[in-house]
């Protein structure tokens, strides 16, 4: 058996100095500590990323979650956007009518290129006055409803005529290309025309203001200022209205026929006391041609004096109408107006 011999270092030796070492030694030493250092780390950031698994599983569900939800939708609906052409095709339509009604056999240039080919009748309607009262875009097209004055003479039963005047409705469709050019894709259809409701003379205005009553009479002035040149207007209107008195003035003399109040002024009203009253008035003018308008002011009371601030565009809705007026009332007085 071969034994190996080791050579003993004897026990009072003194310890090897690092720096005396042998550089094999050292290097061999170094080595082994940065092995050490290298595996601790190595455990370090796996036990990290044991750890911190969870935590980047709830982070990845999170992310899946939002990415397969659903944009939230806008609640502001987009506005609609009308396309060009409106105005153009409105004209269109009406000269189309006019043009289609009033053609007659012999007078087909009057259509040719406006209008599809279709035969013309022997003698064309007397028509005027063309007007668009109504144009809704399809997706495609215009479609225009124009409404016209037909003038006609209608045999009687006595072998002469008489003469019948009609307002008349045709609908037009008009195509608008991007370029701007019109074209008109069918002939006129007769359609019915815009439906009305029977007129209410003066709805939402219950009570009837006296003649006397301070705002009557401011309302008085104030009409006989804005329409026959009756003194300066600023004394019966709020610094802040704006309006302004008709010139030159167009009649010569005004008779109030009724004042009606959306409810009764107060007999002792307080500083910025509001009311709105309609006023039927009848204006005579140079030629002695009388005419009937109505108005509605709104009106409030500034350092004791009834003020119009405003002449309202259309009455109150709801309530009671005012009373149809005598044909010849008795007046209520109003300024002195031009002779």
């Amino acid at each position: 058996m071969k034994l190996l011999n080791k050579r003993r270092q004897p026990a009072d030796a003194a310890p090897i100095d690092e720096d005396q070492a042998p550089p094999a030694k050292i290097a061999a030493a170094n080595w082994t500590r940065g092995q050490q250092l290298a595996t601790t780390a190595t455990r370090v950031v796996l036990w990290g990323m044991v750890a911190c698994a969870p935590l980047a599983l709830g982070v990845g569900a999170v992310a899946l979650s939002a990415a397969a939800r659903p944009a939230p939708q806008s609640t502001i609906a987009a506005a609609p956007t009308e396309p060009p052409g409106r105005l153009q095709a409105t004209g269109m339509a009406e000269h189309a009518v006019m043009a289609w009604l009033g053609a007659s056999r012999g007078s087909e240039h009057q259509v040719s290129g406006l209008l599809p080919s279709a035969d013309l009748p022997a003698k064309g309607l007397n028509v005027s006055a063309p007007s668009a009262v109504d144009s809704v875009w399809d997706g495609s097209a215009w479609i225009v409803t124009v409404g016209v004055t037909v003038t006609s003479d209608v045999p009687t039963d006595q072998g002469a005529t008489t003469q019948t005047v009609q307002r008349r409705f045709f609908q037009v469709p008009v195509a608008v290309d991007a370029d701007g050019i019109l074209s008109v894709l069918m002939l006129p259809a007769e359609v019915a025309g815009p439906t009305t409701a029977a007129p209410s003379s003066g709805a939402g205005f219950r009570s009837t203001v006296p003649s006397t009553h301070p705002v009557a009479v401011a309302a008085v002035d104030f009409l006989t200022a804005l329409l026959a040149g009756g003194g300066d207007i600023t004394r019966y209107i709020s610094p802040e209205s704006g309006i302004r008195a008709v010139t030159p003035a167009p009649y010569v003399f005004l008779t109030v026929e009724s004042v009606m109040a959306d409810h009764a002024p107060a007999t002792s009203p307080a500083e910025g006391d509001s009311v709105v009253v309609m006023v039927r008035t009848r204006a005579l003018d140079a030629t002695e041609s009388a005419t009937r308008f109505d108005y509605v002011l709104a009106m409030s009371l500034r350092s004791s004096r009834w003020e119009i601030t405003e002449i309202k565009g259309s009455p109150l809705l709801g309530g009671e109408e005012v009373p149809v007026a005598d044909p010849d009332p008795s007046p209520i007085p109003t300024s002195n107006t031009n002779p």
